[in-house]
């Protein structure tokens, strides 16, 4: 059986973005976490931190669909508790769509994605 790996576009980030990748994904975790029914209200800190790390991973990997899928999941998962902190990042996001489009289909689900989020 022959190992096949999977186009660029859908691989992980590597080394020196993998740690930074993994915690991008913890922190999805604590955002929908902090979404749920008799979480208290100060369970989550540092929304606009966790928005920056996924943009500026967003813009190390600009053709990663896997990434560019966390940003969009982690907003969406954020809409729940804090959509005013989402509001302010509207802008960066129309302009990463911009100059750093994804490759069909994944920017037209994306693009979706991005207008349920802002659906506020």
């Amino acid at each position: 059986m022959e190992t096949v790996s999977p186009p660029p576009r859908y691989q992980i980030p590597v080394a020196p973005y993998f740690g930074s990748y993994l915690l991008r994904l913890e922190q999805l975790l604590a955002v929908r976490c902090s979404g749920m029914d008799g979480v208290p209200s100060g369970f989550l800190s540092g929304e606009r931190e966790i928005l920056d790390g996924n943009l500026q991973l967003c813009l190390e990997y600009p053709q990663n669909v896997g990434v560019r899928l966390l940003l969009v999941q982690t907003m969406l998962a954020m809409k729940r508790g804090r959509p005013a902190v989402l509001l302010e990042y509207r802008e960066k996001l129309a302009l990463l769509r911009k100059e750093k489009p994804l490759p069909e289909p994944a920017h037209s689900i994306v693009q979706r994605l991005m207008d349920e989020v802002f659906a506020l």
